[in-house]
């Protein structure tokens, strides 16, 4: 839909210039679809912010064992394949300026495009610049205590082992629904329990969720308990592993099936009743107002 401050760019024979919001989608969404591709048509449709959507081309997928497609990558590979295909695209783009919008997996693939800006040294570091902020929704890779300004802390922080630095730019907020294991496992032993068997788990070629193949293994039962645990490079600590398994227990057992992290459109994630979608929309608008576009 084309909004009013490109009507007006259009009257007065200038360019209108966007952002390019680069959108890292869900385990098993196409690319373009679910959560942040919803964000950037809520901001340029309700907001006229200056942006389009840049999707990243990766396939989003968690293995190829009892999945749709044959070749399909695991969950890290198709994470490594994302924040290539991306860095490429920003590095052939070097004028345009962007922002990063990733949910889940895409969360994570984000947080390491987000890296190699902020790092010195980083692939991306001298189009810094360039940078004018982003979301994630369920990161992986969320620091403890890191959220956005007027956010509800989800407690804990991601399961991934590697996480983002407390030192991020203000432009940069992780949304967290309170029960999303997958950006609020408990810190101390029970969360590194999980966090173990989730970097474990992500290197399978399993078509599952993972929250269930972190639950088996917690738990040591079947099959596909004995695949986790082969991959885990440390024991897990059998003192804290009761409270794991019951975290990870009551996040699998919820109506819906791991419903906090698939439930950002409905859950209240601020004290004026803002979603998680409703409030990446006003932060998308508000970033892409702040900073002249340039292309």
């Amino acid at each position: 839909m084309t909004g009013m401050a490109e009507l007006l760019a259009g009257r007065r024979g200038v360019e209108f210039v966007r952002h390019a919001i680069l959108t890292f989608a869900g385990t098993w969404a196409a690319p373009g679809s679910g959560y942040p591709s919803w964000v950037v048509a809520g901001a340029a449709d309700t907001l006229d912010a200056p942006v389009f959507e840049v999707p990243v081309q990766a396939p989003w997928s968690f293995g190829f064992i009892g999945a749709p497609n044959p070749n399909a990558p695991s969950y890290a590979k198709s994470v490594d394949i994302a924040v290539e295909w991306a860095i490429e695209w920003i590095l052939a783009h070097p004028l345009q300026t962007f922002g990063l919008g990733g949910y889940s997996q895409g969360a994570e693939a984000a947080s390491r495009v987000l890296l190699e800006i902020i790092t010195p040294g980083g692939r991306l570091y001298h189009l810094r610049r360039n940078f004018v902020g982003g979301y994630t929704i369920g990161n992986p890779m969320r620091g403890q205590g890191h959220t956005g300004s007027g956010l509800v802390d989800p407690g804990g922080r991601g399961i991934a082992a590697k996480r983002l630095p407390a030192d991020l730019p203000a432009t940069w907020v992780d949304i967290g629904n309170p029960g999303d294991m997958y950006t609020s496992v408990p810190i101390g032993q029970a969360g590194d329990n999980i966090t173990a068997c989730y970097m474990a788990a992500i290197q399978l070629g399993l078509d599952i969720n993972a929250a269930t193949a972190v639950l088996a293994a917690l738990t040591g039962k079947g099959g596909l308990a004995e695949q986790v645990l082969e991959l885990l490079t440390n024991p897990l600590n059998v003192g804290a592993l009761a409270k794991s398994v019951a975290v990870a227990l009551q996040f699998v057992a919820q109506n819906p099936p791991t419903g906090p992290h698939i439930t950002y459109e409905w859950r209240p994630v601020t004290a004026d009743g803002r979603t998680g979608i409703q409030y990446a929309v006003d932060h998308l608008g508000a970033i892409a107002a702040a900073i002249p576009a340039a292309a």
